[in-house]
């Protein structure tokens, strides 16, 4: 059943009020053929509302992680903020969002589906288990993730710039995703990062799949790099071949995360099926790692590679600076995001 714009606009108004959009402001709508015209009729209302100075920009669809036309992009480098409706992300990791938030334009990505959007809007009961794990991840030196299926992965975490996912933005050339609840690190994990993986849920291979392994994917890592894939089973092997197509970067660690969320789940038994990143890529007590391109938004370095990887492992048990903050997939209360937290 489509959702229609009176049940997306109070979700809309929340999160244009907490991007803090003002009446003085520039505002860009911005979307592809693919989505529907409710939710970004619902955010160009909530920004007419306010009183700014608001376009709905429309484009025909674009690859994946392939920038906008030339003016689309000139219109959000003139902006104060930007609500990006594409449904399957560009302003993730294509160039030209680093020329966008460079000339002081905040972005919030706005890739999840409208029934995502009504169930998971921004909401204070979920946004402070951020502020929590962002204390976690800046007070760590080091992450040791392990799973029932034999991961053994060790991270060293340095200091640099974290990347928390609370679903919306309120200063000069921030850039997030609305739907995705997790914290992130991107900064130099890669030099000593090591060890073993087991992909056990979801795998968002941009542009061409995402799905849920029904085996786990075995893969081995040296210095944040991929250099070995089990190619066991179809799965592993369309995995393997994901990876040989695109160039040596993709093999490197872009970032690595907790999901937040406690709403987002994975349940491809639903009617209809719900697969869409912005969940999976928050679900609570779950690792999250990326590889391939890193953008300004996520980390002090860039790196530009023609693909992306995230992949999530489930029922993981994480060690941060030998306290145990995730058990087997739930939150300790030692970490202040178990059942007895805020």
């Amino acid at each position: 059943m489509d959702i229609g714009f009176q049940a997306l606009l109070p979700a809309a108004v929340r999160t244009v009020d907490l991007c803090k959009v003002r009446p003085d402001e520039r505002v860009v709508v911005y979307a592809d053929s693919r989505r529907s015209a409710a939710l970004p009729e619902a955010f160009y209302a909530a920004c007419v509302a306010r009183g700014c100075d608001a376009i709905l920009v429309r484009s025909l669809v674009q690859l994946v992680a392939t920038d906008p036309p030339r003016s689309a992009v000139a219109a959000m480098r003139e902006a104060d903020i930007v609500f990006d409706m594409v449904p399957v992300p560009w302003s993730d990791y294509a160039p030209a969002i680093n020329e966008i938030l460079a000339s002081g334009t905040r972005v919030l990505a706005v890739p999840v589906s409208d029934q995502s959007f009504v169930d998971r809007p921004p909401d204070p009961d979920v946004l402070w288990r951020v502020d929590v794990a962002e204390e976690l991840f800046a007070h760590s030196t080091e992450m040791h993730v392990t799973s029932p299926e034999g991961t053994d992965l060790w991270a060293h975490l340095r200091e640099g710039v974290l990347d928390p996912g609370r679903g919306f933005v309120w200063k000069p050339g921030q850039w997030d995703s609305c739907g995705v609840i997790s914290i992130t690190t991107a900064s130099h994990i890669e030099e000593e990062m090591r060890g073993t993986v087991y992909f056990n849920g979801p795998m968002i291979l941009l542009p061409e799949y995402e799905f849920v392994t029904s085996r786990p994917i075995k893969v081995q890592i040296e210095a944040g790099r991929i250099v070995e894939i089990e190619a066991d089973h179809p799965e592993a092997q369309l995995f393997t071949r994901w990876m040989q197509g695109w160039d040596d970067e993709v093999y490197l660690i872009s970032h690595l995360g907790l999901g937040l969320d406690p709403r987002a789940r994975v349940d491809i038994h639903r009617d209809p099926p719900f697969l869409h990143d912005t969940e999976w890529e928050s679900i609570n007590g779950a690792v999250v790692l990326g590889f391939g391109t890193k953008t300004e938004s996520m980390a002090d370095e860039v790196r530009q590679s023609r693909g992306h990887l995230d992949a999530v492992v489930l029922g993981a048990t994480v060690v941060m600076d030998g306290r145990t903050i995730v058990e087997q997939g739930s939150f300790t209360e030692e970490s202040g995001l178990g059942s007895g937290g805020r």
